[in-house]
């Protein structure tokens, strides 16, 4: 426990700072985010970690919505009560792997190959504690058909995850239906994927990032069970990205 404290006092401070650095906006909603932890900071501490982790799933022009992410997450009291520290960790290890495949690539060919499989090797371990997450790398391959990047991303998941199988430490999980219990977590956030999709219609195919998010959340839908609160937390994040791509007109008075 003490190994994984010094690791949030470490990492939390360093995505708090990156956070704040690309939207002021969100230095207050991070504090009011924040005060959360007081209500049981016994149990919640790792929660510093988890809040600026969720924010990076927000657009970077926009990062102050990580805020309405985070509250659509931790809207349902059965979520809230399963974020025991390890979960919490696990949750913050999904936003940022998320959050880094759909950011842009980074310049130079060598560059984009080692970020490509630096990301493809994460993707894999993370599939140790969310057996569905290598299915992000199929989902990116549906939202980005063209690029040898993503057959190679899709190809070291696979690979990293077929190594894990070999060592008995990855299985891939079988469909499963979920409880109906997480319907409470989902619905504001599936109300929203709707409405959007119905007033976007093919203009969500230009949004890619989000795409992705979509793409994944379909793929991870038959297989909640083994990963649920990462599933709420997918789909709060893809929810808010769209909403946040619909058309505001501005009015003139």
């Amino acid at each position: 426990m003490i190994s994984l404290t010094i690791l949030i006092l470490i990492l939390a401070p360093i995505l708090l700072i990156q956070i704040i650095w690309d939207s002021k906006e969100s230095q207050y909603l991070i504090i009011a985010s924040l005060l959360y932890i007081l209500l049981v900071p016994q149990k919640y501490f790792p929660m510093i970690i988890l809040m600026p982790a969720v924010f990076t799933l927000a657009p970077k022009f926009a990062r102050e919505m990580g805020f309405l992410i985070l509250g659509l997450f931790l809207i349902d009291p059965q979520v809230r009560e399963g974020l025991t520290p390890i979960n919490i960790l696990t949750l913050s290890a999904f936003s940022l792997v998320l959050a880094l495949r759909i950011s842009p690539l980074p310049s130079g060919k060598f560059a984009r190959a080692l970020y490509t499989g630096i990301l493809g090797i994460l993707s894999g371990l993370l599939g140790i504690f969310i057996p569905p997450f290598p299915l992000l790398s199929i989902a990116y391959i549906f939202v980005f058909p063209l690029t040898s990047l993503s057959y190679t991303y899709a190809f070291v998941t696979v690979l990293t995850s077929i190594v894990l199988h070999e060592f008995g430490l990855y299985s891939f999980p079988d469909p499963a239906l979920p409880s109906t219990s997480i319907l409470t977590a989902i619905a504001i956030p599936l109300i929203l994927i709707i409405y959007s999709i119905y007033i976007e219609k093919k203009g969500i195919l230009r949004k890619r990032q989000t795409l992705t998010l979509l793409m994944f959340s379909l793929f991870m839908a038959p297989f909640i069970p083994y990963a649920t609160q990462a599933f709420v937390l997918l789909l709060a994040a893809t929810s808010v990205r769209l909403v946040m791509s619909l058309p505001h007109p501005e009015e003139t008075l």
